[in-house]
């Protein structure tokens, strides 16, 4: 019986390197694919701006009002009110984008639109 080969740390190191860039990899594979078949057909479909970064998302309207997850329930997205404690009004059709929106990726403890990129239907005219 042969003895075992030694296993270097650098080895071990680089082999959780590969696995950890292939699963960076394929979550943004999703978060494409949710983007291009959930994301972009609602905006289009509302005339919305997407935006993501630090940590959140919110779909924006042409003049400047935002639909976000509301904070209590992620698997609505709500129009704000005046009252920042209200819980807002449901948007129609929003529901399925928000449950992909607000899908955890583990182990970033992330929602999966924080993978997505920026979007702007054509025609959208931002406030400036």
């Amino acid at each position: 019986m042969s003895k075992p080969k030694r296993m270097l740390a650098s080895t071990v190191a680089k082999r959780l390197e590969a696995a950890e860039e292939a699963y960076q990899q394929t979550i943004q594979a999703i978060a494409d694919e949710v983007m291009q078949r959930v994301v972009i057909p609602f905006c289009n479909k509302l005339n919305l701006a997407f935006r993501c970064g630090m940590g959140t998302f919110i779909f924006i309207k042409e003049n400047g009002d935002t639909l976000s997850a509301e904070w209590a329930d992620e698997s609505l997205l709500l129009q704000k009110n005046d009252n920042p404690y209200s819980h807002g009004t449901k948007v129609p059709g929003s529901v399925g984008v928000a449950k992909a929106c607000c899908t955890h990726v583990e182990p970033y403890g992330q929602w999966l639109a924080i993978w997505m990129k920026d979007y702007t239907p054509p025609g959208f005219k931002e406030q400036e």
